[in-house]
C-alpha cells in the first residue's frame, strides 16, 4: 500500500499495538489528514514504515492539573505548561484553579482562557477550566479553609468572573450554598464533581439528584468507606452511575485500593487525573515539601508530582491494573465525563491526538491535532 505524504498535516503512524475501540489491536496504521484521523487500518509486509511504535493510544486527557515541573496554572506560564504536558504525553487538559483569593482566581481564569484562544502546534489543548473550590466542605485537604466560600452572594461573584470557559467544578455536598451552585452548573451544562466533602447520606443524595455526576480524586479529601455509617467514597463505589476521579501515583491511593476501585467501577466509570502541581527541585514556591508527592509542612498531601502518563505506567506495572483499563481511564472515559466527543478515541473523524509509548510504557512521542510535538522545545 502506498504511504501517505509525510507532511505536518498528512502522515501515518504505525504501531505494533494500538488501543482501538477499547481493544488492543496489532499492527495498526493510523492515517492522519489535516489534523484528523482519516483511517485506522492494519498494515502488513507490503508496507515498510520508517518507524513502528510499540504502543499507541488516544491522546491522554487530564481533567485535573494544577501544574507540572516549574509550570503552574496559578501565577505561572500557561504556554510553558501546555508544552510541558504535551511532551509528557498529555494532549488535552482542564487547567485547575484551586481555592484562592477572588482576584487571584479571576487573573488565573483570564490567563487560561487567553491561552485557550491562542492555540498553536506543539502544546496540549485547553478544554476549559476546572474550578476546585471555593465551595468546599468538611475535608478541605490542602485548600485554605479561610478562603472556602459559604455565602450566597459569593456564588454569583464566582460565576460572573469564571463563566463561559468553566467546564467542571468540584464542590462539597454539605456546602450551605450547594443548591445555588448546582442551579448555576446545571443551567450552563457544567460538570459537577463532589469533592473535599464528608456529607451525610441525605446531602449526597440531594446533590446527585441535582445533577452531580462524579467525585474528585476518590479517597482523598473525603469521607471513606464506613462500615457503620455513610462515607462518600463508599457511596461512589456503590453507585454504578457515578464517575470517580482517581490519582494514580500510588502515593495518594495505594495499590490494593486502586485495584478495588477498578473492580467496583470498571474503567468506563474511572477517569485518571494527575492532580499534579508545580514544583522546583525539591521545594515549591509556596512552601510545599516535595518528595514522592507535594505536601504541606504538616504532612497534608497537596498534589502529585508526575504527569498522567507516568501514573498510567504506575498502575499497570505496580498495581496490576490491565493496560487496556488504565488507558481507557486516561482517554475515552475523561472525554465522556466532559462530553468531549472529538477526542478520546482512535476513530475516523476525530482529532488526531495520539500518545506513543515504548515497550516500557514510557512516552516517546506525542501528536496534538496531527502535529508531532517537538520534545525539548
Amino acid at each position: 500500500m502506498p504511504q501517505l505524504d509525510e507532511s505536518p498535516r498528512r502522515l501515518t503512524i504505525h504501531a505494533r499495538r494500538a488501543l482501538v475501540a477499547n481493544v488492543l489491536r496489532h499492527d495498526v496504521a493510523i492515517d492522519i489528514d489535516d489534523g484528523r484521523i482519516a483511517a485506522v487500518r492494519s498494515f502488513g509486509e507490503d508496507e515498510h514504515p520508517r518507524r513502528v511504535h510499540s504502543l499507541v493510544s488516544p491522546g491522554l486527557i487530564d481533567l485535573q492539573c494544577n501544574g507540572l515541573g516549574v509550570h503552574a496554572v496559578i501565577g505561572g506560564s500557561i504556554d510553558s505548561l501546555q508544552r510541558c504536558l504535551a511532551e509528557a504525553g498529555t494532549t488535552s487538559f482542564l487547567p485547575t484553579i484551586t481555592t484562592c483569593q477572588p482576584t487571584v482566581r479571576r487573573r488565573a481564569y483570564d490567563t487560561v482562557m487567553a491561552a485557550a484562544g491562542n492555540a498553536s502546534d506543539g502544546r496540549a489543548r485547553i478544554l476549559g477550566v476546572h474550578l476546585e473550590g471555593p465551595f468546599l466542605g468538611r475535608r478541605p485537604g490542602a485548600h485554605d479553609m479561610h478562603l472556602i466560600a459559604k455565602a450566597v452572594d459569593e456564588v454569583d461573584n464566582v460565576f460572573d468572573a469564571c463563566g463561559e470557559g468553566l467546564r467542571m467544578m468540584t464542590l462539597a455536598a454539605e456546602s450551605p450554598v450547594a443548591g445555588a451552585v448546582m442551579e448555576k452548573l446545571s443551567a450552563r451544562n457544567i460538570v459537577a464533581s463532589i469533592g473535599h466533602s464528608a456529607p451525610s447520606r441525605e446531602e449526597y443524595a440531594r446533590l446527585v439528584a441535582a445533577g452531580a455526576t462524579c467525585c474528585t480524586h476518590i479517597f482523598n479529601a473525603m469521607s471513606g468507606v464506613e462500615h457503620r455509617g455513610f462515607g462518600l467514597a463508599g457511596a461512589v463505589l456503590d453507585d454504578p452511575a457515578m464517575y470517580a476521579g482517581l490519582i494514580g501515583d500510588l502515593v495518594h491511593v495505594d495499590a490494593e485500593t486502586i485495584r478495588l476501585v477498578f473492580r467496583c467501577k470498571g474503567p468506563g466509570r474511572i477517569f485518571l487525573v494527575s492532580d499534579s502541581v508545580a514544583t522546583t527541585s525539591g521545594v515549591e514556591a509556596e512552601g510545599l515539601e516535595v518528595t514522592d508527592a507535594a505536601r504541606l509542612p504538616d504532612g497534608t498531601l497537596a498534589g502529585a508530582v508526575v504527569p498522567l502518563a507516568e501514573q498510567v505506567r504506575c498502575i499497570v506495572q505496580r498495581a496490576g491494573v490491565s493496560l487496556i483499563d488504565a488507558l481507557v481511564a486516561a482517554t475515552s472515559t475523561p472525554a465522556e465525563v466532559i462530553g468531549a466527543g472529538e477526542i478520546g478515541a482512535l476513530e475516523v473523524g476525530r482529532f488526531a491526538d495520539i500518545t506513543c509509548f515504548d515497550e516500557h510504557l514510557r512516552v516517546e512521542s506525542t501528536y496534538v491535532v496531527g502535529v508531532p510535538v517537538v520534545r525539548g522545545s
